[in-house]
């Protein structure tokens, strides 16, 4: 349910006014800004460009949730939704809502990694060994919470292995194309209302309702 134009900028507005009536306060109420490409339930959109400035201008973090649509961004004819997500700080996907990996999986992105580093980092005698400790490799333990739980990774890796950029676009498509036939014949049914629709989701009224 992607907003209209003079929704996203009466919001990014609000928000605006409410840094400026914090600041006067010399209050830091403020930690983050959590933007949206395609809530789970609506497939809602945040205006990312505007909210990443507003981010950047009051020096606090801007992270933006694809968790459901940013699959959808493996396409180019979707991209547009990403308008601003270079402004962000940090970037995820739900793999397993729409990319054929197999619950749970989210992917997660840092512009910054040493934020990332510091906060999961963790180096117990046990861990211990000579490429980390000489900074000759990567150690992704100090980059995800897992350590020795289940290797979540393997399977989002498997996926893009076995299916390749060109079939996961056209299995995207393929929904894509069947929301919209199925939004036809949902507006043929006077018993619905169909209030909105977007990529594959469809969000409508039975008339019992209204």
């Amino acid at each position: 349910m992607p907003p209209s134009e003079f929704f996203s900028h009466l919001f990014c507005l609000l928000l605006t006014c409410n840094f400026l009536a914090v600041h006067s306060k010399m209050l830091k109420q403020f930690f983050a800004i959590h933007a949206q490409i395609g809530t789970t339930s609506s497939t809602a959109v945040d205006p990312l460009l505007e909210l990443g400035k507003i981010a950047k201008s009051n020096s606090i973090w801007f992270h933006v949730d694809a968790a459901y649509a940013g699959s959808a961004c493996i396409c180019p004819e979707y991209r547009g939704y990403m308008n601003g997500v270079e402004e962000a700080d940090s970037f995820n996907m739900n793999a397993h809502k729409w990319f054929l990996t197999n619950f749970d999986c989210s992917a997660l992105w840092v512009k910054d990694r040493s934020a990332l580093i510091q906060s999961l980092s963790t180096n117990p005698e046990y861990l211990k060994n000579k490429a980390s400790q000489e900074n000759l490799v990567v150690d992704y333990k100090d980059w995800q919470v897992p350590l020795g739980r289940r290797f979540r990774s393997l399977k989002l890796w498997m996926v893009l292995r076995l299916y390749g950029l060109e079939k996961l676009q056209a299995y995207i498509r393929n929904h894509i194309e069947l929301a919209k036939l199925f939004e036809e014949l949902v507006a043929q049914d006077k018993r619905f209302e169909v209030k909105t629709s977007y990529q594959s989701k469809l969000c409508g009224m039975l008339d019992q309702f209204k």
